[in-house]
């Protein structure tokens, strides 16, 4: 059960390789549950990278299997406590809003 409680961050990546590895939002502990991306990301192309990856957790490193984009326009919804994930090389200045919704911590 979600609360009312919200985070929310809004980040940029200055390029040049910028990059978050793989990880759990809140690492399962601080009760972050779902997360909800937004991209402001006018004329993104693909060489610009920074896809966020949807990874594979037994993998070894994890293995990517969806990258999505972080063009304008895009609204991302998932459960980022149970899904690995992480913020591909960017090679172009990239901006996210960011809210993670809260679960009770049993």
């Amino acid at each position: 059960r979600l609360l009312q409680r919200t985070q929310s961050l809004f980040a940029c990546f200055p390029g040049g390789g910028a990059r978050y590895g793989p990880h759990f939002d809140g690492g399962g502990t601080d009760g972050r549950r779902m997360t909800a991306i937004a991209y402001a990301n006018c004329g993104w192309r693909p060489e610009h990278g920074g896809a966020l990856e949807l990874l594979e957790e037994e993998a070894e490193g994890g293995e990517c299997w969806r990258a999505i984009p972080p063009a304008a326009d895009t609204l991302l919804l998932f459960r980022s406590d149970r899904m690995l994930h992480k913020v591909a090389p960017s090679h172009s200045t990239r901006f996210a809003l960011t809210t993670f919704f809260y679960a009770h911590v049993l």
